[in-house]
């Protein structure tokens, strides 16, 4: 709401930086904005088949190609969304890392999926016991991804991750020059208490279910996509097929959704404070519609100090989609 407010009041594009809304076959099961669409332009939205996965480096270009053509029309970009790897990648860039031969990962997609994560994790601490000290022993996702880069380089991640300079925080020097810099992106953080967020999360997957996100994810199943690419790993996948199998009811999934859903909530708040990109505004409540008019008004006057150097500017509000 937040985001829609600033894009009227000052000619802006939304620009979307959910992995998931990306995606056009879950908007429900994303809780992507819909009749907002018609309100303001709306961008990176829906743009992507479930079974074609995106990584950061191409969200980045997407982005890129998008914060461009706002500022050749003369509008202001608002980038929004929950992924923070995504609105980093545009401050800070990408820590270059190795191709990942297709075979390659597929494999180690499909060990990591038979494989207990904890001996994973402990075949891994074998050849990258920085990395594997970094990941959490039940987090799948990330010991694949650093698997898959030993694999395919022969070179642990954290030699990889070493090669880049990442500047330390706080405080932060000088990053290298990308399109959109501290000096030329306003960072909004949204964090209010997690007592507002997690009844928040409760709310969004009771939404997410009467808009349909069973039938989506019956539709994905039909297609039978392969269980490894980033659409079929959206929170709510697994637990809705386990209704469409038979194996659970859906009050059941219900509850599963929310519970990891509120866990998804918990782990982008680590992340902002431990890796996430310094934010100029944070806002800790849930603002009601009242008061993110009174922000929304501020907002611009901020853009307008800002342009005092003379940039163009763009505005990043993390976490949005959580408080829709």
């Amino acid at each position: 709401m937040l985001a829609l407010l600033l894009a009227q009041m000052v000619d802006g594009v939304i620009i979307n930086a959910d992995a998931m809304q990306l995606y056009r076959d879950i908007p429900a099961l994303s809780d992507a904005p819909q009749k907002e669409r018609l309100r303001a332009p709306h961008r990176l939205y829906g743009c992507m088949d479930a079974a074609t996965p995106c990584s950061a480096d191409l969200w980045q270009r997407l982005a890129h190609k998008e914060i461009r053509h706002a500022h050749k029309n003369k509008k202001i970009p608002i980038i929004v969304g929950g992924t923070g790897l995504y609105i980093r990648s545009l401050l800070e860039g990408l820590t270059p890392l190795p191709a990942i031969a297709p075979e390659v990962r597929d494999n180690v997609r499909a060990l990591a999926t038979r494989m207990p994560a904890s001996s994973l994790h402990e075949t891994l601490k074998a050849v990258d016991p920085y990395s594997a000290e970094a990941i959490h022993p039940k987090d799948r996702q990330r010991l694949a991804r650093a698997w898959e880069v030993f694999l395919s380089s022969g070179k642990p991640l954290s030699w990889w991750l070493a090669r880049a300079p990442r500047p330390p925080r706080p405080p932060r020097p000088p990053r290298p020059r990308h399109l959109n810099t501290p000096s030329s992106m306003l960072v909004v953080a949204m964090e209010p208490p997690r007592s507002q967020i997690y009844r928040r999360c409760d709310q969004r997957v009771t939404r997410m279910l009467a808009r349909g996100a069973l039938q989506e994810v019956e539709g994905l199943h039909r297609r039978n996509i392969s269980p490894n690419v980033p659409a079929m790993k959206a929170i709510g996948v697994q637990s809705l097929l386990a209704v469409i199998k038979g194996e659970c009811g859906l009050p059941d999934a219900l509850k599963t959704i929310q519970r990891d859903t509120r866990h998804y909530a918990k782990r982008q708040y680590t992340w902002q404070k431990t890796q996430g990109p310094r934010a100029h505004i944070v806002l800790r409540c849930v603002p009601d519609y009242a008061n993110l008019a009174q922000i929304a008004l501020w907002l611009p006057n901020a853009i307008r100090h800002m342009n005092r150097c003379g940039q163009q500017k763009s505005v990043s509000i993390y976490r949005q989609n959580l408080l829709q």
